[in-house]
């Protein structure tokens, strides 16, 4: 049987027209893809993303840089990372 889980793979700041901000997190499924009795352990992404708040509310992926926080209704837009 093979394993699955997520993990976090992206992170990064959103503010809302109003002004608020928000962390969104970025989650992709794994599943492991180790042969049965081979002892070389592989992993491999399945491709299912999903995203959240750090709070833990389900969030919409409408475009690369705008979110929907579902619980709230309100769209969010990635902040662009400082160099």
């Amino acid at each position: 049987m093979s394993e699955q889980w997520e993990e976090q793979v992206d992170e990064f700041e959103a503010v809302a027209d109003n002004g608020e901000h928000y962390r969104i997190q970025e989650w992709v499924g794994m599943i492991d893809l180790t042969e049965a009795g081979s002892e070389v352990k592989r992993s491999g992404r399945t491709g299912s993303k999903r995203y959240c708040t750090s709070a833990g509310l389900a969030c919409n992926r409408i475009d690369d840089r705008t979110f929907e926080i579902v619980a709230l209704g309100l769209n969010v837009g990635r902040v662009a990372a400082s160099s």
